[in-house]
């Protein structure tokens, strides 16, 4: 039992320290964009004593903050192992993808890739806002990960309606819906686009 505990454990830690490594973020930042307490994250990945593992309280906050999903087997993954067709997370916010942030955390600027929005007016070459901290509604666009069975994903940008997320487009290759399930895992909700000016 010491041992399953201890390897549940460790992959915990490797997990919050590959989230740490990709976001270049401290542990003092990650406990704060996650709202956990910066001390017992920090006593968590410090104390070579403790049998801790994180509970699924912690592990969804951390997910939530990181946009690093823990795979539902244990084991960390520090990035899709496949392509994001759809759409590209950006470092750049840009000013008006900025000034939609207004300084909230958990907020990410992504590239749209793809023509799977274009009917509801999100064409390739946009910029999608995200916030990773909101709960979507009926309507919203999402980021959502589709894994398969050997945990890769494809990123996808999709309406969320309920048990299923759908595109707005004429590309036939598209127009299928995707059933929510536990395959399917949601990043974050657009609250705004932008879009470079384009000279007539």
């Amino acid at each position: 039992m010491f041992r399953v505990v201890e390897n549940v454990r460790q992959k915990h830690l490797d997990w919050v320290n590959s989230i740490l490594s990709l976001t270049g973020w401290s542990q003092h930042r990650l406990a704060k964009e996650a709202d956990l307490s910066p001390s017992a994250l920090n006593k968590f990945l410090k104390d070579p004593t403790s049998s801790r593992t994180l509970n699924s309280f912690s592990i969804e906050k951390l997910e939530r903050a990181s946009g690093v999903p823990l795979t539902r087997g244990g084991n960390a993954m520090a990035e899709p192992k496949g392509p994001s067709y759809e759409v590209e997370r950006i470092d750049d916010l840009g000013i008006m993808a900025q000034a939609l942030k207004q300084g909230r955390n958990g907020v990410d600027a992504w590239q749209m890739k793809t023509r799977a929005l274009e009917l509801a007016g999100y064409i390739p070459g946009d910029t999608l806002v995200v916030d990773q901290g909101l709960t979507p509604q009926l309507g919203d666009v999402v980021i959502a990960q589709i894994y398969d069975r050997n945990g890769d994903a494809e990123t996808v940008v999709r309406i969320f309606e309920g048990s299923f997320l759908i595109a707005a487009t004429t590309d036939p290759a598209l127009i299928s819906p995707i059933f929510i399930n536990k395959d399917v895992l949601i990043r974050g909700v657009c609250i705004g686009s932008a879009r470079n000016r384009r000279a007539a």
